[in-house]
């Protein structure tokens, strides 16, 4: 079932992606609005031109949407992994590939009381705010036609957390006091 709280989560998993589709969108309504309204005779190219723009942002509103939501199931999983295994760089190494995971990764982590620890791991690592492009675009050029870009960036599967964050206390949440109080009942 799909909660108010999830869905803002989802929202703010995605922010930028959200913002890339939103614009992709507005970017293809002017388009059609320059197809409808030129006369083809007169101004072939230009409508070539549009055209090409269409398909071009319509096209990349469904990546970022699809990447959006691929995002969402790395942030559940993190989440839980988090919640289970404490904070360990392990779990947060797989997320440094690209911008858009490092986000769902530092609000998974923010939202358990880490954020800290993940912030220092992203920066003892040379990424900042500015840091967009991801890794494999320069590491592997031909990124795009490789199933494994495919498969993590826009196709992976459907993630059901362990946990149901809501139903929860939110002192139980905060992981930096559940290891204090691991530690003071041992």
């Amino acid at each position: 079932m799909i909660t108010t709280a999830s869905f803002i989560r989802y929202f703010n998993v995605g922010r930028l992606l959200h913002l890339i589709a939103l614009a992709d969108v507005i970017i293809s309504a002017v388009a059609i609005y320059f197809i409808v309204t030129l006369d083809g005779a007169e101004n072939s190219g230009l409508i070539t031109f549009w055209v090409i723009m269409l398909v071009m942002f319509g096209g990349m509103s469904v990546y970022a949407e699809l990447d959006g939501y691929s995002r969402f199931q790395d942030y559940k999983r993190v989440k839980d992994q988090l919640y289970f295994y404490g904070y360990k760089n392990r779990i947060m190494g797989p997320m440094l590939r690209s911008r858009c995971q490092r986000d769902a990764a530092q609000l998974a982590c923010n939202e358990l009381g880490v954020g800290a620890e993940s912030k220092a791991l992203f920066k003892s690592h040379g990424y900042r705010w500015y840091h967009i492009i991801p890794d494999f675009v320069s590491d592997d050029p031909g990124f795009f036609f490789k199933a494994y870009f495919w498969s993590g960036t826009f196709f992976t599967p459907f993630y059901e957390a362990r946990v149901d964050f809501d139903l929860l206390d939110p002192a139980e949440l905060n992981l930096s006091t559940k290891i204090l109080r691991v530690e003071s009942a041992a």
